[in-house]
C-alpha cells in the first residue's frame, strides 16, 4: 500500500502566536504499523507531499488512521484524527480524497490524501 499525505486546511493554531508544529502519526493493521511525517515548525501552511509504503496484514479487516498532532516541549496534543476501511479501496486504483479530521466528534478540519493499494 503507498499512502501520500499530501495537506491539510481548516486545522486551527495550537499555540498563543497562532500557529502550530503539526505532524501525523499514522497507523495501520491494528496499530501494528506506525509511520509519522515531518514535522511543520510554526505554520499554519500545513502541506506535506510525504509517501509511505507499507505492508498490509489482511486487506479485509486493516483500517488506516491518522492523528494530526502538535509538538510541544513536554506532551504532543492531539489536533484530531481520521480512520479509513482499507477494503473500501479497489486494488491498483489510487484516490485522492480529502478526509474530515475530528476531535470529539467535531470536525477540527481535513487533510488531503493519495491512497493506492497495492499488494495484498
Amino acid at each position: 500500500m503507498n499512502i501520500k499525505i499530501i495537506e491539510a486546511k481548516g486545522v486551527k493554531a495550537m499555540n498563543i502566536k497562532g500557529l502550530s508544529d503539526s505532524y501525523f502519526v499514522l497507523s495501520i493493521a491494528g496499530d501494528k504499523i506506525f509511520l509519522k511525517t515531518d514535522i511543520k515548525y510554526r505554520t499554519l501552511s500545513r502541506s506535506w507531499n510525504q509517501t509511505f509504503n507499507s505492508l498490509l496484514t489482511n486487506y479485509e479487516t486493516d483500517a488506516f488512521k491518522l492523528k494530526l498532532e502538535d509538538k510541544n516541549n513536554l506532551i504532543d496534543s492531539v489536533i484530531g484524527s481520521a480512520s479509513l476501511e482499507l477494503n473500501k479501496y479497489e486494488v491498483g486504483k489510487i484516490y485522492k480524497n480529502w478526509i474530515e479530521i475530528k476531535h470529539k466528534g467535531k470536525k477540527v478540519g481535513s487533510v488531503k490524501v493519495e491512497i493506492n493499494i497495492t499488494n495484498i
